[in-house]
């Protein structure tokens, strides 16, 4: 726990207070929020944030490791006294320290806190502050605080679920239509000499057998809706239909015979390990009068 404090770097004067958290960085930017949102209705500190931006506030730490709540309180009153931060030429503080709620909320506190809030979110206001954030981007300090608070953070099962069902409850934008040549061209041209994400990585086994399963799974449905059957069926008959598969098989074999790979594949030797193969080694026989079976440990097939 932290006794922090927040300076002004424009006018000069600071604001004393206590921090639960590890973070300072990350709470100086909810204070900013909850300024720009006017979420608490009377604070000195908001109002300078407001009136002077982020830029003008910076945060330090007064006291660290802290470990009870009456220290933190006793600390806090301390510095305040110290630092006079309670008289308006110096700083922002309200209270003398160790007066902020302490908690827990109960759930019907909760319920009004929540209630006021959307009831102060009207369409009007939620149309003023849509159009006053458009175009503006986010500053840096704050994209990266909001990394540092979602590293590592995974979402829970429920909330997983309520994402998917939004989304499943809208239809894709996109549904419909589809890229131009140009778009395209800029997609292709993007990526052009860019390294795989992936490379260097390996999938864990775990994820080996999820894929495994789920082509399993698709496979079997395809099987069983006749899909597969009628994809094949109609791959098949264009491929005769168009005489794709009488020219792959004429040039196939014009390949074969330029190679001299079917002129290799006629010898005496090569016919005898194939006869061999076919009645002997793919049954699991073992015919003495077979040379090739009676050193079967030593053969091999024939180099083509």
């Amino acid at each position: 726990m932290y006794i922090y404090l927040i300076v002004n770097h424009v006018t000069g004067k600071y604001y004393v207070g206590q921090h639960k958290g590890s973070d300072l960085l990350h709470y100086l930017q909810q204070k900013f929020y909850e300024a720009e949102h006017r979420l608490k209705a009377r604070s000195h500190l908001y109002a300078s944030m407001r009136k002077h931006g982020r830029e003008a506030f910076t945060i330090h730490a007064l006291l660290s490791d802290i470990q009870t709540r009456p220290e933190l309180d006793a600390h806090e009153r301390d510095f305040i006294a110290f630092l006079k931060s309670q008289d308006p030429e110096y700083g922002y503080n309200i209270c003398r320290g160790g007066e902020g709620f302490t908690g827990p909320f109960t759930a019907e506190h909760r319920a009004k806190l929540s209630k006021g809030i959307k009831a102060s979110w009207t369409p009007e206001r939620r149309a003023a502050q849509s159009a006053k954030r458009k175009g503006v981007p986010r500053p840096p300090q704050v994209g990266e605080a909001v990394r540092r608070m979602r590293t590592g953070v995974k979402a829970s099962a429920e909330t997983k679920h309520k994402i998917r069902a939004a989304r499943l409850s809208q239809p894709d934008p996109r549904l419909g239509t589809h890229h131009s040549e140009a778009t395209k061209k800029r997609m292709s041209d993007a990526k052009k000499g860019m390294p795989s994400s992936f490379r260097g990585k390996h999938h864990t086994d775990e994820t080996k057998e999820k894929c495994r399963q789920g082509g399993l799974i698709g496979g079997r449905k395809a099987v069983e809706s006749g899909q597969l059957a009628s994809i094949s069926g109609l791959g098949g008959r264009k491929a005769v239909e168009s005489g794709q598969v009488q020219a792959l098989g004429r040039v196939q074999g014009q390949k074969n015979v330029e190679s001299g790979l079917l002129a290799r594949l006629r010898t005496s030797k090569h016919q005898k390990f194939a006869i061999h193969a076919r009645w002997h080694t793919n049954r699991g026989i073992n015919n003495p009068a077979c040379e090739l079976c009676s050193d079967a440990k030593k053969v091999t097939s024939p180099t083509l």
